[in-house]
C-alpha cells in the first residue's frame, strides 16, 4: 500500500473514531454538585441521579440563605444531555432544568407559591 493511501485510511480512522466519541451521550448518572444564584441569593444545590432499571431517581439537598435542607425531588425527567425535575421546600416550589455538557451542568430554575411565580436563579 502506497503511503499516500496509508494517510489517507489512517485520518478517516481517526476522524470516524472522534465523531463516534463526540456522538455519545452523556450519562448523568452521579451526584452533580455547585452554586445557585436566586433572586432570594446565592445558594448551592447537590443533586443525585441514579439508575433503577429504565427509570431514574434523585435526591437533592439546597443550600440557601446559610441552611442546607434535603429536598424531595418530583417529576424528574432525564432525555440525553436534558435534565428537569421539580423540588418542594416549605410552601415553595421549585422547577429546576438544565442540560449536562461534559462534567458541568447548567440551568434555570423558577420558584412558585401556588401559581405565583416569586423567582428565578440559574444553577
Amino acid at each position: 500500500m502506497n503511503m499516500k493511501r496509508r494517510i489517507v485510511l489512517t485520518a478517516i480512522a481517526i476522524l470516524l473514531a472522534a465523531s463516534l466519541v463526540s456522538g455519545q451521550t452523556p450519562d448523568p448518572a452521579g451526584t452533580w454538585a455547585g452554586p445557585m444564584t436566586t433572586d432570594a441569593g446565592p445558594g448551592g444545590l447537590e443533586i443525585m441521579l441514579t439508575r433503577d432499571g429504565a427509570a431514574w431517581k434523585a435526591t437533592a439537598k439546597v443550600r440557601l440563605e446559610g441552611q442546607e435542607v434535603a429536598a424531595a425531588v418530583d417529576d424528574l425527567k432525564v432525555s440525553g444531555a436534558d435534565v428537569s425535575f421539580s423540588l418542594t421546600l416549605d410552601r415553595t416550589l421549585a422547577k429546576f432544568a438544565a442540560r449536562i455538557d461534559g462534567d458541568k451542568i447548567n440551568g434555570t430554575l423558577e420558584a412558585f407559591q401556588g401559581d405565583r411565580k416569586i423567582g428565578s436563579g440559574t444553577i
